[in-house]
């Protein structure tokens, strides 16, 4: 392991990508793998003996107190809570002093530099530029795809979100200029993180230091960045650092010896 000060949490579905993904990631850092136990999910994933990879599970009904009050603009509220249940539970089961936040369906072959950003930036939230929406088109809204901070601020702001879900508000604290109705999931994220270093460190709340305290990593620098949508279609998104080595790379053959569990 290379960062004994990082956990990477992954969340979401499992699918074969998910598989490689741990493998690989397990070489640099803690990972920890949060999903739901209503799915049907490799028995090794639930009994691993690797000290590197930790599993938390949960039911779908744990997260029935927050469904109906998330007011979210583009995304299925059901959906919208597995995700926001399940990072905070990664989150929450990390001691280390960096926490990075992944998707199941992706992996990144240079996440190495992404964790670099992140230690070098420790009162700053880095994430990539996966839908990615300018601030003056979507305020707040940066990519939730790939989330690195601190493990302060990455706890405290999913505290924040969903104590403000539970209660049925958008945001703790008013952020200048930025009136709406409803979040995108990339907004209820961004916004609670905001406020955390906002009791943190004291920052003023405005889109001025949204901007400076948001660090977006363009994916050509995460070399290749794939996705895979379920168990039988992987694609490419991006090839801009070509490895043949990992381009053809087939899912098929990443097995659970792959994970050199312990």
């Amino acid at each position: 392991m290379k960062y004994n000060n990082v956990s990477i949490t992954i969340q979401g579905p499992i699918c074969k990508t998910t598989i490689f993904a741990i493998a690989k990631y397990s070489e640099l850092a803690e990972v920890i793998l949060s999903f739901n136990n209503d799915e049907d999910v490799p028995n090794f994933l639930k009994t691993n003996k690797n000290n590197n990879i930790k599993v938390i599970c949960y039911r779908s009904k744990e997260t029935d107190r927050y469904v109906d009050k998330i007011k979210t603009c583009k995304m299925n509220q059901r959906h919208a809570s597995y995700h926001f249940y399940s990072t905070k539970l990664g989150i929450d089961l990390s001691e280390k002093k960096f926490i990075i936040k992944a998707r199941s369906d992706e992996f990144y072959e240079n996440m190495d530099y992404f964790i670099k950003i992140v230690k070098s930036n420790p009162k700053f939230v880095v994430t990539n530029n996966v839908f990615y929406i300018n601030p003056n088109s979507h305020k707040c809204h940066p990519s939730d795809h790939l989330i690195g901070s601190s493990s302060v601020i990455m706890k405290r702001g999913f505290e924040i979100l969903l104590e403000c879900i539970e209660s049925n508000i958008l945001s703790k604290y008013s952020i200048d200029g930025f009136d709406v109705n409803c979040f995108s999931p990339e907004q209820y994220i961004s916004v609670s993180l905001f406020s955390a270093m906002h009791e943190l460190y004291g920052l003023s709340l405005n889109k001025e230091n949204f901007g400076r305290h948001f660090r977006k990593i363009r994916v050509n620098k995460l070399g290749n960045y794939k996705v895979a949508n379920n168990e039988s279609r992987m694609f490419f998104i991006n090839n801009y650092n070509p490895n043949p080595a990992v381009h053809h790379m087939e899912i098929d053959s990443i097995e659970e010896e792959s994970i050199k569990f312990i």
